[in-house]
C-alpha cells in the first residue's frame, strides 16, 4: 500500500505587507469574541484546487500535469472581505479579489481537466478565488462577527504579483497545518 498525500495547488502570498494587513484584519475580528481559528501568516495562499488525500505516484502525475500548464505572470488585487456560506451564518472568513481572479480561474481551467484525467474526481463546488483567513469553530457571537466582517467589505488589503504556483503538502497537527512545498511551475517569462 503506498503512502498518501494530503495536497493542493495553491498562489501563496508571501508578501509582507499583505500577510500584516490580513494579522490586523484577524485581530478585529478575533475581538468579536467569536470562536474562530485563525490562519497562520505562513500558511495564507489562495488555493486553486484541492487534492485531497493522494497515493505518492499520483503525486508524481500531478507534478507533470503542472507541467503543461501555462500563464503569465500577473497582478492581484485583494480587497474586501467575506463569509462562506453566507454573512449570517459565517463558517469560513475570506478575503476577495478585485483584480487577478480571471487569471486565476484561466489556471483552474486548465488544471481540472488534467487532475480529472489522471483519475481525481470533480471539483464540485466551482472555483472562487479568495483567501481563507479564518474557520468559525462555533456559533459564538456569530453576530458581531457577521458585522465586523460586513464593515470591511471593501478592506483594502493589498496587491502583489502572482509569478508561479504550488503543489503543497498538507500535515494536519493539533496546533493546525503544515505545509511544505512538492512543486512549483513558474510562469512563462515576458521576452
Amino acid at each position: 500500500m503506498s503512502e498518501t498525500i494530503r495536497s493542493f495547488i495553491a498562489a501563496e502570498i508571501s508578501e509582507q505587507q499583505i500577510t500584516r494587513r490580513i494579522s490586523e484584519i484577524q485581530d478585529l475580528i478575533a475581538a468579536t469574541g467569536a470562536d474562530l481559528r485563525a490562519v497562520q501568516p505562513q500558511n495564507v495562499h489562495v488555493t486553486i484546487r484541492f487534492l485531497g488525500e493522494i497515493p505518492a505516484p499520483v503525486v508524481e502525475e500531478v507534478k507533470r500535469e503542472m507541467n503543461e500548464i501555462v500563464f503569465n505572470e500577473f497582478q492581484t488585487i485583494m480587497r474586501g472581505v467575506g463569509a462562506f456560506p453566507n454573512l449570517r451564518r459565517p463558517n469560513v472568513v475570506w478575503i476577495g479579489m478585485s483584480e487577478g481572479a480571471s487569471e486565476l480561474r484561466q489556471i483552474h481551467a486548465q488544471i481540472e481537466p488534467r487532475v480529472r484525467a489522471i483519475g481525481l474526481p470533480s471539483d464540485n463546488k466551482g472555483f472562487n478565488p479568495h483567501i481563507t483567513i479564518a474557520r468559525v469553530r462555533s456559533g459564538r457571537n456569530t453576530q458581531e462577527l457577521s458585522r465586523a466582517i460586513s464593515e470591511m467589505e471593501t478592506a483594502e488589503v493589498g496587491t502583489m504579483k502572482v509569478s508561479k504556483i504550488a503543489l503543497k503538502r498538507s500535515v494536519l497537527t493539533p496546533r493546525g497545518p503544515i505545509y511544505s512545498t512538492l512543486f512549483e511551475k513558474h510562469a512563462v517569462s515576458k521576452p
